[in-house]
């Protein structure tokens, strides 16, 4: 599928796990995003070879790093509604993303800051240096919680910690038994379920 010129009001992905076709599955299933959103992937095919497996009669692909300009430009991140940076799949456990044990550059934390700063420093830049003129909604996953204020700090809007999501549900479930239920129908994006409305 080859990229509008025009396009604008989509969803760029930034970086890749096998944990993505999921996302990719859910996005879809999103009234508001089904039919509606055009979906970008934009990582290197070389550094995750699993992206092979893509439809890209659905979805396009730019396989390019979001570190190079080339990569941002091909994926329109400037006109973008939302980008999401995934956290990659070289952060499993907690010991391979402890600073510690693994190189902070190699971890996957490191890699979701490094793509964070080169989105919002290219948008911002495009954006004539003017924050409130920067349009697409900015978005990071990572492992750490100690780095969310430090992505904040450079241009995201939002950040999840994917484990602190999976500890909290857990916690309320010991705490509030079939709360579980309740949460499963919220976060079903299929067109039967309730939704949340903000």
């Amino acid at each position: 599928k080859k990229i509008k010129m025009n396009l604008k009001n989509h969803i760029v992905i930034c970086n890749w796990s096998s944990r993505g076709y999921r996302l990719l599955e859910l996005l879809q299933s999103c009234q508001e995003v089904s039919g509606k959103a055009e979906i970008i992937v934009l990582a290197d095919k070389d550094l995750y070879p699993s992206l092979s497996h893509i439809d890209e009669s659905k979805y396009y692909l730019v396989s390019k790093s979001p570190w190079e300009i080339s990569g941002l430009e091909d994926a329109k991140v400037t006109t973008a509604k939302t980008v999401l940076i995934m956290q990659p799949d070289n952060c499993q456990t907690d010991q391979s993303c402890d600073p510690a044990v693994t190189h902070y550059s190699e971890s996957a934390d490191g890699t979701v800051m490094r793509t964070a700063l080169s989105v919002y420093s290219y948008v911002l830049k495009k954006a004539g240096n003017k924050p409130d003129k920067v349009k697409c909604n900015i978005l990071a996953e990572v492992f750490d919680p100690d780095k969310r204020d430090l992505l904040l700090d450079i241009g995201v809007h939002e950040t999840i910690v994917s484990r602190d999501i999976g500890m909290s549900l857990l916690a309320q479930a010991v705490t509030c038994p079939g709360i579980t239920a309740f949460f499963n129908e919220v976060m079903d994006p299929s067109p039967n379920s309730n939704e949340i409305y903000f």
